[in-house]
């Protein structure tokens, strides 16, 4: 396994970089689930190339963009999600992903972190890549009232800030991919831009 700065040499070479606006675009919505001209890692490009450094293997899933914090040697993976893609249960008022978003996220999970364990980037075990799945404001279906019912929970990513209603899971129950990450979230792109986007570098 390479160190975290011979890693994070290893993924410039063998990527490019892009904006968040470049990589949250949506053809079909015609607009990006954020505005930012910050810029990460293009994944997606990742993948690519991976495969035609392995071509006996089918070309993996993706995360769209993967940032890094040095001082903490994490990786941060990013996928944007427009669209109505959130569900509420009307039952317990839990908030999550509905089943279809849910499965094709899990999957760019499982592979993204795969790709980079398979070619000795990283240490699975060692838990050091974190997941923000980001969605639109106006995909979250709750009221300011049930926001502020709300018992905030310590957020393990960054211990000064708190889990909200503007974060939540991908489904009741952790899947088989977000166990190989140290923490995946969903958050809105408000609190993505505001909590998330000042500490993440390329």
């Amino acid at each position: 396994m390479l160190n975290f700065k011979d890693c994070l040499s290893w993924i410039y070479m063998h990527t490019e970089l892009a904006t968040i606006d470049q990589l949250s675009f949506d053809e079909n919505a015609c607009r990006s689930v954020s505005e930012s001209k910050q810029q990460q890692y293009n994944f997606d490009k990742y993948a690519e190339l991976f495969q035609t450094r392995h071509p006996d293997m089918i070309r993996p899933a993706s995360c769209d963009g993967l940032n890094a914090i040095k001082h903490c040697e994490r990786l941060f993976f990013v996928e944007y999600k427009n669209g109505n893609v959130v569900a509420k249960n009307g039952q317990t008022n839990e908030i999550t992903l509905k089943s279809k978003p849910a499965t094709n996220i899990e999957k760019k999970l499982y592979d993204s972190v795969l790709m980079l364990e398979y070619e000795g980037l990283i240490n699975l075990a060692g838990n050091q890549c974190i997941a923000l799945v980001v969605v639109r404001n106006d995909a979250v279906p709750r009221s300011e009232a049930e926001a502020d019912s709300l018992q905030p929970t310590a957020n393990p990513v960054f211990p000064q800030l708190m889990r909200t209603a503007d974060e939540f899971n991908i489904r009741s129950a952790a899947g088989l991919a977000e166990k190989l990450y140290l923490a995946v979230k969903v958050v809105i792109v408000d609190i993505f831009e505001r909590d998330y986007l000042p500490h993440l570098e390329v």
